[in-house]
């Protein structure tokens, strides 16, 4: 079975009006960095697009807005491959949650040891009736009883926060389909008639991960990759996914 996604090229530049010439405008412009290749060129002849669409409208401030969005599937492998990534993750972490469940660390075992030296002191300051020792000994078990707090407080949080964490994964986990279908986008102003990759964004149910500079080489050189490209874009779009939600979870 295969899932739908969508790539969204969005190009504004500043011109007057609308119509199809602006549309063929765009097409002719150069990709930055790849300048070998024209838009149209490019975009026209992805071979992982299922079907591609050219549109063209008026924008806000008096310019026109070129549109070309390129409908392409991604496969339930690409899906299955994070849904194992992020259940390792689970595991990961839960295994973590148990093995510091599982012991004290060595600063709550060290103040633990020096909370119980104190009290021992203040037991026998307190035999000998030696007021000084007693003051001392007060001191440093409430010192001692302080740290012993501060440190159990840092180890449970740990804990909280590796289970938050959890939490968050597993709620990704559960709502993994909002992450088959995506889209690509593009917005430029376009002065010099150039167009840039380097704001390209995927998105994915409301959140976006950067496109890569080594991504950028293969929009412009995609139409020559053949079926090769598809499982290029599979593999991206994994990446796409897992950078999401790593910010997800954070």
């Amino acid at each position: 079975m295969y899932k739908k996604m969508l790539i969204s090229f969005i190009a504004t530049f500043l011109i007057s009006g609308c119509s199809d010439s602006n549309i063929d405008q765009v097409k002719e412009w150069r990709i930055e960095g790849a300048t070998n290749y024209k838009i149209g060129q490019v975009f026209d002849n992805y071979e992982f697009c299922d079907d591609t669409e050219w549109s063209s409208s008026d924008g806000n401030s008096g310019n026109s807005i070129v549109e070309f969005t390129c409908f392409f599937t991604t496969s339930d492998e690409t899906i299955s491959a994070v849904k194992t990534r992020i259940e390792k993750a689970i595991k990961t972490i839960s295994d973590d949650i148990t093995n510091l469940e599982s012991k004290d660390p060595e600063m709550v075992v060290k103040y633990t040891h020096h909370l119980e030296e104190a009290k021992k002191g203040l037991s026998q300051a307190n035999i000998s009736g030696d007021e000084r020792s007693i003051k001392h000994y007060k001191q440093l078990v409430e010192n001692e009883s302080s740290g012993l707090k501060r440190q159990k407080s840092y180890h449970q949080k740990r804990i909280d926060g590796k289970k938050e964490v959890v939490e968050k994964y597993q709620q990704v986990l559960s709502n993994l389909d909002t992450f088959e279908e995506g889209r690509i986008y593009f917005e430029y102003n376009l002065i010099n008639e150039t167009i840039s990759l380097k704001d390209a964004k995927v998105h994915f149910d409301g959140n976006h991960a950067q496109l890569g500079w080594s991504d950028y080489g293969a929009l412009a050189k995609g139409h020559i990759a053949g079926k090769d490209m598809v499982a290029a874009w599979e593999k991206a779009s994994k990446l796409y996914i897992n950078a999401i939600i790593k910010k997800l979870v954070q």
